[in-house]
């Protein structure tokens, strides 16, 4: 179920925060970060596309994509390492 619009952050708020756990996840690999940052790019598409300014829609979908290429960066290395290393 989807937040309510009273619930929701500020958005811009939302993209610092999501912008600070993509830094700190890029440092040091903490798994609990990527199910934050799962959990904010999730609640940052419950915003009515008249609640977010263009600007941070456009910030909002390259950290998107950001994120989606990261996780299809690590699923591949863990391929390619089951590869070189088999069970």
């Amino acid at each position: 179920m989807p937040p309510s619009q009273q619930t929701l952050p500020q958005p811009s708020a939302l993209i610092a925060s999501l912008r600070s756990l993509m830094a700190r996840l890029s440092k040091n690999g903490n798994a609990s970060l990527a199910v934050l940052i799962r959990r904010e790019l999730t609640l940052l598409q419950s915003y009515l596309e008249h609640d977010i300014p263009q600007l941070l829609k456009t910030v909002a979908q390259r950290l998107e994509g950001e994120w989606q290429l990261r996780q299809i960066n690590a699923s591949d290395i863990r391929t390619r390492a089951e590869c070189h290393w088999p069970h």
